[in-house]
């Protein structure tokens, strides 16, 4: 009886050992979710952001430097989010935002 409490405990600790395997050669443990999600994008005035989707169709767009709009901050640095159906759309509104900027002269 001894012996299969032993082959129970066995599979859970092989199932284990080989998730911490998968995930370590995957690179997902202890690297930071923003840097290794998304994606670095320039604005066409050359501004370089990260868009970063968090869920559903918001997206989180991490700024380097100045920013035409209020950003929140969190672990991995200055956001501000955006709504959008796809990737593509977010970096039209993030041109956008962008280009508003250089018009009003901020």
């Amino acid at each position: 009886m001894d012996s299969l409490n032993i082959f129970g405990y066995g599979g859970i600790a092989v199932l284990i050992i080989l998730l911490v395997i998968f995930e370590l050669k995957e690179g997902r443990l202890g690297k930071r979710r923003a840097q290794s999600g998304g994606y670095e994008y320039y604005t066409p005035d050359n501004n370089k952001v990260r868009i970063y989707k968090a869920f559903g169709s918001l997206y989180k767009i991490y700024v380097y430097g100045n920013c035409p709009v209020e950003t929140k901050k969190d672990r991995f640095g200055c956001f501000f989010t955006v709504r959008a159906r796809s990737a593509s759309q977010a970096e039209y509104l993030v041109d956008d935002i962008y280009q508003n900027e250089g018009a009003t002269g901020s």
